[in-house]
């Protein structure tokens, strides 16, 4: 006998699958560095045939800001004769874009193992934040060495001193080495940070252009490149150093589409 439990019958048709809400990432290079803005960098960029000192840092940061572009890039490696000669307090500087340019570091810049263990007692040495992209480039497998609790602290206030004067084009900079060094350290961005950080990156493209325009050969859009590169930092949903290099990883952006996502992008810099 049926026993009658008083429930209708489920009619699946009926039912509503809920779809994943829409996430959007805080800050995307290949959308908010519009197509001008590139124009601009390309034509400083292309200025030079060969990599120089003054090539070399800007070259590094489009390389983690958007790879698709730096491949597009052809210029040939620098002087190394003119190179060793600069000036011996620019070799950490130029090492480090050379390691990340090249993947790795130029015998003919003649650095030995005291000069790396140098670099990273100078670094380890202060709380500031300052060394740690050196040290993340050229010696990964000591930049644990650098994280420690008393540094974190020192670096938390410095960001809340840069969010609370809205100081955003440091806060932007500073951020994005903390993250470097302290991956999993939530800084509990918010849309007035990114507003603010957004705001500081059109006037440094906007002061580029002043600059050109007054002085043609004496001008860089290296700021604006550094601030996006550092905001690119902070809007991955991961980041990761290794000996391979800088690692950003960014999961899919969810849609309405019921497909299985894909696996999380992971770009090697």
């Amino acid at each position: 006998m049926a026993i009658n439990t008083g429930e209708k019958p489920i009619n699946i048709k009926n039912l509503v699958v809920e779809k994943p809400k829409e996430t959007v990432r805080p800050f995307d290079a290949e959308t908010e560095i519009t197509k001008e803005d590139w124009e601009v960098i390309d034509g400083f960029i292309n200025k030079f045939k060969h990599v120089n000192s003054t090539s070399a840092s800007l070259l590094t940061d489009i390389k983690l800001l958007s790879p698709e572009r730096f491949a597009t890039y052809k210029l040939l490696e620098p002087d190394w004769t003119q190179v060793v000669g600069q000036v011996p307090t620019m070799k950490t500087s130029i090492a480090t874009s050379y390691a990340a340019l090249f993947d790795k570091v130029p015998e003919k810049l003649g650095l030995d193992d005291d000069f790396y263990k140098k670099l990273v007692e100078d670094v380890k040495a202060r709380n500031e934040i300052f060394g740690v992209m050196q040290v993340a480039r050229l010696v990964p497998e000591r930049l644990n060495e650098l994280a420690t609790d008393e540094r974190q602290d020192y670096n938390l206030k410095k960001l809340k001193f840069y969010r609370d004067s809205s100081d955003y084009r440091d806060w932007a900079w500073w951020g994005g080495m903390f993250r470097i060094l302290y991956p999993r350290q939530n800084l509990g961005i918010n849309n007035k940070d990114w507003e603010g950080m957004r705001k500081q990156l059109r006037g440094q493209m906007d002061r580029a252009l002043e600059q050109k325009a007054k002085f043609e050969d004496d001008w860089s859009p290296a700021e604006f490149v550094s601030e996006a590169m550092h905001m690119k930092i902070l809007a991955a949903d991961e980041v990761k150093v290794d000996k391979d290099g800088i690692h950003l990883i960014f999961n899919p952006q969810t849609g309405s589409s019921e497909e299985a996502p894909p696996l999380p992008e992971s770009k090697k810099y």
